[in-house]
């Protein structure tokens, strides 16, 4: 298994235990540890990178939407709101994980098509059609596109 698909899988099963500690408090099961609602627990495991991402963009005089979250979920917390803001990061940490997956997945198909372009084609030349690599076609150049029996010419 590839390093990429198993950061990929760390990050869903990282995902699917935090919704599970949501779910957990939201039924009450798992409501409150040592005093502290466990819903301030998931919001601050749930949003570590969100809250570092934020932190860091700060540092660097950059205005990001994780700031605008992290306002807001600070902004919940201290209005004791702890399910709200457990619930917003835990829809961000679904949110990147899909963002992630739709990239991977649009990246792999990228490299699909690449793979799959003709390395080599045929341009006309002094009235001859000449097989050349791709790479050194030239603009104004006119090539020949072959399709079943037929053939086109197209310019460049």
């Amino acid at each position: 298994m590839d390093e990429e698909r198993q950061e990929r899988i760390r990050y869903y099963s990282f995902a699917a235990f935090v919704g599970a500690l949501l779910l957990l408090n939201v039924t009450g099961v798992w409501k409150s540890i040592f005093g502290i609602d466990t819903a301030v627990i998931i919001t601050l495991l749930a949003g570590y990178k969100t809250f570092h991402n934020s932190i860091s963009a700060l540092l660097e005089k950059r205005i990001s939407a994780d700031i605008a979250l992290c306002v807001a979920v600070i902004a919940a917390l201290s209005l004791g709101e702890y399910l709200a803001a457990a619930e917003a990061m835990f829809i961000v940490l679904v949110g990147e994980g899909l963002e992630s997956y739709a990239a991977g997945r649009t990246e792999a198909a990228i490299l699909k098509f690449v793979e799959h372009l003709p390395r080599r084609a045929n341009v006309l030349r002094d009235g001859e059609t000449v097989e050349v690599p791709a790479e050194s076609l030239l603009a104004g150049e006119v090539i020949v596109v072959r399709a079943g029996l037929s053939s086109r010419l197209w310019s460049l």
